[in-house]
């Protein structure tokens, strides 16, 4: 089915553009100025696209509808036609204008099924765009969040979590006293009496690890002894073998040995369990055989004790001996001085301080 939309131009010039099935959009040669955008008014109008093509000199309108097929252009001035897709050369003359033809890729026509569609299109891709720039804020808002967490140190992380404990107490006191209750008793209620003993015993422990006063050797020797005692760890695994040899649990029954056999085995029993429990008046000794990983754990423990007196050990100031140094800088710069000129100086400095230089 054919349709046409008429614009004008100019006065002088009146054009016809026809619209059959097929084509898929076109470029518009408009020239001068006016009469581009006298063009520009009109094609609006009937669903076009346009867009400044070459340097701005002409005018592309874009359409897209299936249905089209050929575009006619129809210029008639001067009762002159200008037959379709014909390349008229731009004039000189600002009282006219050339157009002309071309088919190139799809777009839109201007139907008002197409202009309602087009309309719903826009209404979606402003609601796109509406949800993207949410999205945005939203991802920025989580952002400076996450910074503002990565700022905060462990330190002040430690802070807080000691003021929740703290308020949280704070809460469970006001209740108490409210209620007429002695929070103290209440706690004690949940206790048991080798809980308390157990407390009670850490307090004192840690009091006397708290007082690290040197008061003679033999307190120093036994605080060192108790501290390694505590970080000594038994093997559980060996000694339990140990009494189940002693029991005789790892000994057959009597019922599956001979009567040669059991004299024997219960000498062997004896001498686990003598071996396992000793007394004074055992005679063995200097048997025992330490595993590899014994070893290692001992050399491991000795090996840490060396590296921390050797970080602890540091060089004490010398209170007693003569300050010539206002700061640690200069001190290192007079010892330097002193390594080449002491030998010279000496004396001198020496009757300065008793007063007998002249």
């Amino acid at each position: 089915m054919l349709s046409s939309y008429q614009f004008s131009i100019k006065p002088k010039l009146t054009s016809s553009i026809c619209f059959t099935s097929g084509v898929k959009n076109i470029i518009l040669l408009a020239k001068p100025t006016s009469a581009r955008n006298q063009l520009a008014q009109c094609s609006s109008g009937a669903g076009w696209r346009l867009r400044p093509v070459g340097n701005g000199l002409y005018t592309e309108a874009t359409s897209g509808s299936p249905e089209m097929d050929r575009l006619g252009v129809v210029r008639q001035m001067a009762n002159e036609t200008l037959p379709p897709a014909t390349l008229s050369p731009p004039s000189s003359s600002t009282d006219h204008c050339q157009i002309t033809t071309m088919e190139i890729t799809p777009g839109a026509m201007g139907c008002p099924q197409d202009a309602m569609a087009s309309d719903a299109r826009l209404e979606k891709l402003q609601q796109l765009r509406q949800k993207m720039r949410e999205t945005s804020r939203a991802n920025r808002k989580d952002v400076i969040a996450e910074a503002n967490r990565s700022h905060a140190t462990a330190k002040e992380i430690a802070r807080l979590e000691r003021k929740k404990v703290q308020a949280i107490a704070l809460g469970q006191k006001t209740d108490a006293a409210s209620a007429g209750e002695d929070l103290e008793r209440k706690r004690a209620w949940q206790y048991s009496i080798e809980d308390n003993e157990k407390w009670d015993k850490k307090l004192k422990r840690k009091q006397s690890r708290g007082n690290h006063e040197f008061t003679d050797y033999d307190d120093f020797a036994r605080r060192k002894y108790k501290k390694d005692i505590d970080h000594l760890k038994p093997d559980l695994v060996n000694y339990n073998k140990q009494r189940a040899a002693a029991a005789g649990s790892q000994i057959s029954s009597a019922s599956s040995l001979s009567q040669a056999d059991q004299p024997s085995t219960s000498v062997i029993q004896q001498a686990a369990a003598d071996n396992l429990y000793r007394n004074m008046d055992s005679l063995v000794y200097a048997d025992h055989k330490p595993s590899e990983e014994a070893i290692d754990r001992v050399v491991g423990k000795l090996n840490l004790d060396i590296d921390k007196r050797s970080k602890r050990s540091r060089v004490r100031k010398e209170e007693d001996g003569e300050i010539t140094y206002i700061n640690d800088k200069n001190k290192a710069f007079n010892q330097k001085i002193g390594r080449f000129y002491d030998k010279y100086t000496e004396e001198i400095r020496e009757n300065i301080e008793r007063g007998t230089a002249l």
